[in-house]
């Protein structure tokens, strides 16, 4: 992995060489736009639900310039895929306020009584195959999908394990329900493959950010960043010259 600094803000750079950059469908970037930029997140990530209104605003202002793409990293799977061990919902219980306070995004009560619940089963396969049927229906909606997904958790304590909450998305941005969870069970695959693909690029925390240049991956951020530092990354993203 090449790195570049440019002030305070350090570029991950990630070479195309010997990369499977393929598990997302429509990977190409229209000739007309500078670059793809994928926004990795999982929906059961509280800092990506922070970040959903700095994502939002991105893609609203930048939209016509680049192309968007999003990847599910799967936080939640193998042995993790169940009820939230006690400890890690106090955790999280304690850490929602600083959530709250830095982002500016409303956490429920509904919600937060969720946590740790012996009935409440978290995964990351069902959004993840969620995201991949979403993009093949509406696939310059995938940003705001995401938000969608996360709004219905964290403010409306939705199960995202639920087969319902997918067909209330369905009706939400006008797709047939029975195509779309039809898609989702075709999915499985496809989101495995985001997953690894997150991991092959080394993103260990979400939200992340990466730029596609066609020649050049390269992380805009790893972790919860404002739009401004977002703004500046994209620059200097774009100033870098591959060698």
């Amino acid at each position: 992995m090449k790195t570049k600094t440019f002030g305070l803000l350090l570029l991950s750079i990630l070479t195309l060489s010997g990369m499977n950059l393929k598990p997302i469908e429509n990977n190409e970037i229209p000739k007309q736009q500078k670059g793809k930029i994928i926004y990795i997140y999982d929906a059961y990530c509280g800092w990506c639900y922070g970040f959903s209104p700095v994502i939002t605003a991105f893609h609203q202002k930048y939209k016509n310039e680049y192309a968007f793409d999003v990847l599910s990293g799967g936080l939640i799977t193998g042995e993790r895929v169940g009820p939230m061990d006690p400890d890690m919902a106090k955790y999280i219980k304690s850490a929602i306020p600083r959530l709250v306070e830095i982002t500016g995004v409303q956490v429920s009560e509904q919600y937060m009584n969720t946590l740790g619940h012996p009935d409440r089963k978290n995964d990351s396969m069902e959004p993840a195959k969620a995201m991949v049927a979403f993009r093949k229906f509406k696939p310059n909606q995938v940003i705001e999908f995401a938000g969608w997904l996360q709004k219905a958790q964290f403010i409306f304590a939705k199960d995202l394990t639920k087969a319902e909450i997918y067909r209330e998305a369905a009706v939400a941005f006008e797709i047939s329900p029975e195509k779309f969870i039809s898609e989702m069970e075709a999915s499985t695959a496809g989101a495995k493959a985001e997953f690894t693909q997150a991991q092959q690029w080394g993103i260990t925390g979400f939200p992340a950010v990466v730029l596609d240049r066609g020649d050049t991956l390269i992380v805009l951020s790893n972790g919860f960043t404002d739009l401004p530092n977002l703004e500046l990354s994209l620059q200097h993203a774009m100033e870098y010259q591959h060698k």
